[in-house]
């Protein structure tokens, strides 16, 4: 519940804290924003500092990833000790059950609180 603002409070934010706002921190910020040296947007390469960005040539592997009809699991939710691990359990059990047609498996760092999940 939101305490309700005194009487005098409401007037001194009105009356001291409005025309502060106004005069002194309004000006302020415009006069530094006014004040800030102007960055350029030409592309001039004669005051450029950097050098042009190359694009990479680097080629990567392929992952090493297996058949998805050679997998044994479907999904493998890692961190299932944990609060938002046990709810997507539940949710995993409600919509594939045990044996459906989805294979997944649990797994965390603590056998004995995976024991308690399944």
């Amino acid at each position: 519940m939101v305490k309700p603002t005194s009487t005098f409070n409401f007037l001194g934010t009105v009356l001291l804290g409005v025309p502060l706002w106004i005069t002194v921190l309004v000006p302020m910020a415009l006069v530094t924003q006014l004040m800030k040296p102007k960055q350029s947007i030409d592309s001039d390469s004669t005051t450029s500092t950097t050098a042009p960005l190359e694009l990479s040539t680097e080629t990567y592997p392929e992952p090493n990833t297996t058949a998805r009809e050679k997998r044994t699991y479907d999904i493998i939710l890692l961190g299932a000790t944990g609060f938002t691990g046990q709810l997507a359990v539940e949710y995993l059990t409600k919509q594939y059950g045990v044996d459906g047609p989805v294979k997944w498996a649990i797994a965390g760092r603590n056998s004995a609180k995976l024991d308690k999940v399944k």
